[in-house]
């Protein structure tokens, strides 16, 4: 069964990106593994204010809770699915600006 989420507040509801998925691969070693801070957004509450649905975001190590649902609507691949305060959005990706070396 399909589950659609509606983030209240000022939550949202993100689709951690992979290594391979990020920007240049950025990557931030954690403990033991290597694990993406990055995350595309896929749903707003309604009271956010700086983050938009489609926005490439970093999010602090402890912020998320990972959901533990597999089958979300708007999320087509079995990405790990985060939720979290609009607070917890260190910055978002505005720009990828190409290397001239």
């Amino acid at each position: 069964m399909k589950v659609k989420l509606e983030p209240f507040g000022e939550r949202l509801l993100a689709k951690r990106m992979s290594p391979d998925e990020t920007p240049g691969g950025i990557i931030f070693p954690d403990s033991k593994k290597m694990v993406s801070l990055l995350a595309l957004v896929v749903s707003v509450g309604p009271d956010c204010e700086w983050v938009e649905v489609g926005d490439t975001v970093f999010f602090g190590r402890f912020a998320p809770f990972t959901l533990p649902l597999e089958d979300i609507e708007g999320i087509e691949d079995r990405s790990e699915v985060l939720i979290m305060n609009e607070a917890d959005v260190l910055c978002k990706i505005v720009k990828e600006i190409e290397n001239d070396n």
